[in-house]
């Protein structure tokens, strides 16, 4: 019963989904790099975006909670990322082994 209402809290405030979102942006890139889709520094370059993602996220709960505006901002940053995987994935660019 406890479990279930942290969950639920987690998930309404918007912990739980952009955790889950930059697992599947990180996977997203792993797999970039292993099928040859993503050079290394494309990859390297869409970390650092991660990495600023993760910084901003920070920012945004270092005062215990995540505003309405923040969850929108972190969102729209993580959709953008997303846009930018696809796009490096699919730029006709090759890693060759």
């Amino acid at each position: 019963m406890k479990t279930k209402f942290l969950l639920t809290v987690l998930f309404s405030i918007g912990i739980i989904g952009i955790s889950n979102a930059q697992v599947g942006q990180d996977y997203r890139i792993r797999n970039g790099v292993r099928n040859g889709e993503l050079t290394r520094m494309e990859a390297a370059k869409l970390h650092h975006e991660e990495w600023e993602i993760n910084r901003d996220k920070r920012h945004a709960f270092a005062d215990g909670r995540l505003s309405r505006r923040e969850r929108r901002e972190l969102r729209r940053e993580q959709r953008r990322h997303n846009r930018h995987i696809a796009m490096m994935r699919h730029n006709r660019r090759m890693r060759f082994f």
